[in-house]
């Protein structure tokens, strides 16, 4: 399959190939030509999308398939174009008898792979990437569709267009996963793909339901939390922004908090500069943004920073004062924030809270609904393409699973995360 435009796609492209999977996930050519003649005006072909005029060009179609603000385009542009490491979009577009069907956005950008061990990298390498986004798989997900794109990264890759494809958090009981994980050749696969869990909670219709859903001991805890930490620190209260005339105060006030979290010394979390603003000035234009700052004698403590997207609250970013930490602020906020939710009366009925990737302890007590996703690589069947997944991805991978393994099961693992949280911050 190559790059063809719409008015191609489902009649019969010139150039277009046919491939199959064999056994072992290889790929072999079609049975007969005879059979490839006979099916050809229902075979699907796929339209790479490199430019950002060509993404205009189906801004109907992709609004009407997104459901994630990850996926939306509007975020998706603004995100992509400040990142200095993207060199393009890369989009890919789905036809069967010249209807588009599915789609998969990515990005063609120079990336790294790196040697990491818990929080630290001790080895990168530079590698050119296509990067598809997190819930990017859109339109009709099926395992038939998946198999085409996936089978068109392959062929990108062998093309020698990129080291590597990621495509990132896939959910590991999606068709797309299954496929990717096994197509690639041996040398080329990702042996140690690293699972995490993805947690939501459901809101009810009002504040006082949200405590009704947890357990006893979990309500006991809470209120004792929240007694002590009002009784204590005495002036409290929380404040919600929303509007982009409120970012100039909340840039700021996000900011003094985050500038003493574990995130800020790891080089993730919130940070307050022209790509964040831009993003976050977006998000308040369309109605998307909740960001909740608990002040204590009022001076920020805590934040807790989301969007509001399709009638659930993404969390995207969350920290608090380590001034504070006996009091656990962050989590007498989530749940003043989830409260306020709850009862919105503002015509956005917000129905879940999306807790995102990794593990912690608020959203092992607050979830009602878990699930696996990983982050898959695809390599290039290159000498450098092999080289990065056998001598620097698979190793890392597979001493990182090891070594969590083992600390899961003596108990050490969330031990030895705080100490480590605590010593990044302290730097």
């Amino acid at each position: 399959m190559t790059d063809s435009g719409p008015e191609k796609c489902g009649s019969t492209p010139r150039t277009m190939t046919t491939v199959l999977f064999g056994s072992g996930g290889d790929l072999e050519p079609a049975q007969s030509r005879e059979e490839r003649e006979m099916s050809m005006t229902e075979m699907p072909c796929v339209r790479v999308i490199r430019s950002w005029a060509e993404i205009e060009e189906i801004r109907g179609l992709w609004e009407s398939w997104h459901q994630h603000p990850n996926s939306d385009i509007d975020f998706y542009r603004t995100a992509t174009r400040s990142m200095p490491s993207v060199l393009r979009p890369h989009i890919l577009l789905l036809y069967r008898g010249g209807t588009p069907r599915a789609m998969l956005i990515g990005r063609y950008e120079n990336g790294r792979i790196s040697l990491k061990f818990g929080y630290k990298s001790f080895l990168e390498t530079k590698a050119r990437l296509l990067s598809f986004v997190y819930r990017g798989f859109l339109g009709d997900t099926s395992a038939e569709n998946a198999e085409v794109l996936v089978r068109e990264i392959l062929r990108s890759l062998g093309r020698r267009e990129a080291d590597a494809a990621r495509l990132s958090n896939l959910p590991i009981d999606s068709p797309l996963y299954e496929i990717a994980r096994k197509a690639s050749g041996f040398l080329s696969r990702d042996h140690a793909p690293k699972v995490a869990g993805h947690r939501r909670m459901a809101l009810p219709g009002n504040a006082d339901e949200v405590y009704r859903a947890l357990s006893s001991k979990t309500r006991q805890t809470l209120k004792w939390q929240a007694k002590k930490l009002v009784k204590e620190l005495g002036q409290i209260r929380v404040g919600e922004f929303r509007e982009p005339a409120e970012l100039d105060q909340m840039m700021r006030d996000l900011e003094a908090v985050a500038s003493g979290t574990y995130q800020r010394g790891l080089g993730v979390g919130f940070v307050n500069n022209a790509d964040m603003r831009e993003r976050l000035d977006m998000e308040a234009r369309k109605g998307w943004l909740r960001a909740f700052v608990l002040y204590v004698a009022d001076k920020p403590s805590a934040f807790w920073v989301g969007t509001v997207y399709q009638g659930t609250f993404f969390s995207n970013f969350l920290g608090y004062s380590s001034q504070h930490a006996k009091y656990s602020p962050g989590m007498f906020l989530v749940m003043k924030a989830i409260e306020g939710l709850a009862a919105s009366q503002d015509g956005q009925r917000v129905h879940t809270v999306d807790f995102g990737l990794g593990d912690a302890r608020y959203k092992a007590t607050l979830a009602d609904k878990e699930w696996q996703e990983s982050t898959m690589y695809m390599f290039a069947p290159t000498p450098r393409g092999v080289g990065v997944n056998l001598f620097l991805r698979t190793p890392a991978a597979a001493l990182n699973h090891i070594a969590e393994g083992a600390l899961k099961k003596t108990g050490f693992l969330p031990k030895i995360k705080k100490l480590w949280r605590t010593r990044v911050r302290e730097s």
